[in-house]
């Protein structure tokens, strides 16, 4: 990376040219902006190296640049920078910028200890000869790791159709290993359990799945829309794709809990930006739904059965937000293919 005074213009080296990769992108991050660059691999005679530009930068804010082939599960290179002010003055406003800093810090370090100094000198001679009481707990708010959600994950199972392509299915990809990293929840993807479904059947290892977890989020799309309204479960492929036969699985199931008055709270339907909710199957309009990532907060206390506000305590864990959840790596990767499956299926 080289400095041209607030553009940084970062370069990295392609992928040797037999493997034939022709795009590049580049997910860069810092001063609350978030931007997606397309980076064409322009290979010319003896160049091994592609160069992009990113403008209008500010000094001394740190960015990170993930780097990576347009291509799936290529492997990312994380550039980290920050761009410094090379103007002849910016060191002596700089040296005297941080003289005045100091001395404000060290005047304010002093007030405000004789302050709790006073304060606490007052408080022992008002509870002189009374008994005191410690405060009641008081939380502003909760994280994924807090006590207060428990010690046992919850088991949730990630029902989905890959009747809707590769990018749909790199999304529910990536949203599994989001949630199993930073949602506090132990999540089972048929991606993850080949082994398990090779051995004991797709059908039942589905049945077993949908049987002893604690919640089952069902990933609503076109593809599973349109195959549910032709009622294909009779017809089901066991090779190819079994969440028909899943979701009239779970149709029965609530009904049955409703019939009895029983907590339909076990299943989910979620719905992502490039799809919506008038394709979620007619089957689980029970269900509850959640638009994906705006809804994120609610999905996260869904699945812990935590309030979102009650006395006392605030329901945020800041990486289970619209906006925070791509401050992660994982938030990341989700958001790339988020983006890509939005170009792609908005073309559609």
């Amino acid at each position: 990376m080289y400095q041209e005074g607030r553009d940084a213009i970062l370069s990295f080296s392609m992928a040797p040219p037999q493997l034939n990769i022709e795009n590049y992108f580049a997910f860069c991050s810092g001063d609350k902006i978030n931007k997606y660059t397309n980076v064409p691999g322009i290979r010319g005679e003896n160049q091994t190296h592609v160069s992009f530009r990113l403008t209008d930068l500010q000094f001394r804010v740190p960015y990170s640049c993930e780097i990576a082939a347009d291509i799936e599960d290529a492997k990312r290179k994380v550039y980290k920078f920050m761009l410094e002010d090379t103007s002849p003055q910016s060191g002596i406003w700089t040296n005297s910028l941080l003289f005045i800093i100091c001395i404000t810090l060290f005047l304010l370090s002093v007030f405000f200890l004789l302050i709790l100094l006073f304060y606490q000198r007052k408080k022992r001679k008002g509870n002189k000869g009374k008994l005191v009481f410690p405060e009641e707990n008081h939380l502003d708010s909760i994280s994924s790791d807090s006590p207060i959600l428990g010690h046992i994950r919850p088991q949730v199972f990630i029902l989905y159709s890959s009747s809707d392509g590769p990018y749909h299915v790199a999304v529910v990809l990536q949203f599994a290993v989001f949630l199993q990293q930073h949602a506090a929840v132990q999540v089972s993807l048929d991606l993850w359990e080949q082994l398990q479904i090779a051995e004991h059947g797709k059908m039942n290892w589905l049945c077993k799945k949908i049987e002893e977890s604690d919640f089952v989020l069902v990933v609503c799309s076109q593809g599973m829309y349109k195959m549910s309204n032709r009622q294909m479960v009779t017809q089901v492929n066991e090779a190819i794709d079994v969440s028909i036969a899943g979701i009239s699985m779970i149709a029965e199931d609530m009904y049955r809990a409703k019939s009895q008055g029983l907590s339909m709270s076990k299943y989910i339907t979620v719905t992502f930006e490039y799809t919506s909710e008038q394709y979620i199957p007619k089957m689980l309009y029970l269900a509850s739904r959640y638009h994906l990532m705006f809804n994120l907060p609610l999905l996260f206390s869904h699945l812990h059965q935590v309030q979102m506000h009650k006395p006392g305590i605030q329901l945020h864990v800041d990486v289970m937000t619209p906006e925070g959840y791509i401050k992660v790596p994982s938030g990341s990767s989700l958001y790339c293919a988020l983006h890509k499956a939005t170009q792609i299926y908005n073309e559609t």
